[in-house]
């Protein structure tokens, strides 16, 4: 799916958004993939006859002044009316993708490994209580060992 206007062109394969400028130059081109994109800001052409669509992305423009990474610059486009159709078009096909991201199920975190010290614990207590005999505390003991 793509949209274009007299100085830009865009496209969007339901992965990543491609946005390509013609320059003096030489084309710029900035690849913006879904997962790095947290909204997408619609505007309609007004009396001017602009509209624009501005991406936000994700861990962009935090306006902090510290010494970490740079912060990421938000991607905007305008168009005209004529275009608005199809940057409509292409704008909701983006919501769309970030929707279902953010829908998609995450792959739970794995438990924190145990330390030997505390399987050797956990043994001694239930020993304790008379679940395991000293044995089989032993014999749990020793493979925890090797």
């Amino acid at each position: 799916m793509d949209a274009s206007s007299r100085n830009v062109h865009v496209d969007f394969d339901g992965e990543q958004v491609t946005i390509r400028r013609p320059g003096l130059l030489g084309k710029r081109v900035e690849r913006l993939p879904v997962a790095e994109i947290g909204a997408v800001r619609w505007k309609a052409p007004g009396w001017t006859g602009y509209g624009s669509v501005r991406f936000i992305l994700l861990g962009g423009n935090t306006g902090g002044t510290g010494s970490g990474p740079a912060p990421r610059t938000d991607s905007s486009v305008t168009f005209g009316k004529e275009q608005q159709a199809d940057f409509e078009v292409l704008c909701r096909a983006v919501e769309a993708a970030i929707g279902k991201q953010s829908r998609a199920p995450r792959t739970p975190a794995a438990p924190p490994p145990v330390s030997l010290a505390d399987e050797l614990e956990r043994l001694a207590g239930l020993m304790k209580r008379g679940l395991l005999t000293r044995p089989e505390f032993e014999r749990a003991k020793r493979k925890l060992l090797r």
